[in-house]
């Protein structure tokens, strides 16, 4: 449940950031920190130049090879 969830659910009278502030001294926030780990074992992605994954990059370039060859064999 996100924060804005549990302030709507407590029903207060206060402003959002105060009673965040207070729910934080009051050390009673209650989330997943599973939630907010950067940690993905299904997204495994790999090495990435430019955001894109090398092996996007080879694959697309072994691509490009196959047509400029088929291109110039079957040019004729």
């Amino acid at each position: 449940m996100t924060l804005n969830q549990q302030y709507k659910q407590s029903g207060s009278e206060l402003p959002f950031k105060d009673w965040l502030f207070n729910q934080q001294k009051e050390g009673s926030l209650d989330f997943n920190t599973e939630e907010f780990m950067n940690e993905d074992k299904d997204d495994k992605i790999g090495l990435q130049l430019f955001g894109i994954p090398v092996l996007y990059i080879g694959i697309g370039i072994v691509v490009m090879i196959g047509g400029f060859w088929a291109y110039s064999k079957y040019k004729k």
